[in-house]
């Protein structure tokens, strides 16, 4: 009754069915997967870079995904409480991922490699050479433009003329080019830098392995 008389009154004037539909790619909150994420790993991580640039270009957009990450549940107390489900995630989720995605092999692998202090600073990398600094560092990547919240301990720094000093740099010096934000476009993150095999040193392209690189290594007498 109390209904019939609302709608009488024009303030409601919507069947009550109307305010329970929900769209087809809704998001029900900000940590949801979408459902309309390509399943192309290249396609995805393009989705995933727009984002993100959205996250730290537009303020309304980085307020609003901040108000509900505020909102729920903290995903690292879940990760704390259920360790053993989260290690078993991880793993499928590593196990799927190498297997789909040759990329996120190669980047990682190249991870790998330049913490050793020979692939860092011997190995012929053709436009960019690997920083790596002891505590986080914040710089502008030259291509998606994102400055890491808190910052990354890994950089592509672009290469400087014949002389210039390769590799790990005085860190306070590149600290200090950081914080006032005189990079340009020399560096980039290692997303952006590595999106093939191109990337890799010349005459080491066709390799993923560590020992075959040193072995490689060896035979160029790098």
């Amino acid at each position: 009754m109390a209904l019939n008389m609302l709608r009488m009154l024009g303030v409601i004037r919507l069947p009550i069915t109307t305010f329970t539909f929900v769209a087809k790619n809704a998001r029900m909150f900000s940590g949801a997967p979408l459902r309309n994420w390509s399943n192309e790993p290249e396609i995805r991580r393009r989705q995933y870079v727009r984002r993100r640039t959205r996250f730290h270009t537009d303020p309304v957009y980085k307020e609003r995904e901040a108000s509900l990450t505020r909102t729920r549940p903290s995903y690292g107390r879940w990760q704390k409480a259920n360790h053993d489900a989260y290690i078993k995630r991880l793993r499928s989720y590593t196990q799927v991922r190498e297997a789909s995605d040759p990329l996120y092999v190669l980047r990682n692998r190249v991870h790998m490699l330049v913490q050793h202090a020979w692939a860092m600073e011997d190995l012929p990398w053709k436009t960019h050479v690997p920083v790596l600094y002891e505590q986080r560092v914040q710089h502008k990547c030259g291509k998606c433009l994102v400055s890491r919240h808190g910052g990354v301990k890994m950089w592509w720094r672009e290469k400087q003329p014949q002389g210039e000093e390769n590799g790990k740099q005085d860190l306070e010096d590149q600290g200090q080019a950081a914080e006032a934000g005189d990079d340009g476009n020399k560096y980039l993150c290692h997303s952006c830098h590595f999106t093939g095999p191109e990337a890799m040193p010349e005459g080491y392209e066709d390799l993923l392995k560590i020992t075959d690189i040193g072995e490689r290594k060896k035979q160029l007498g790098h």
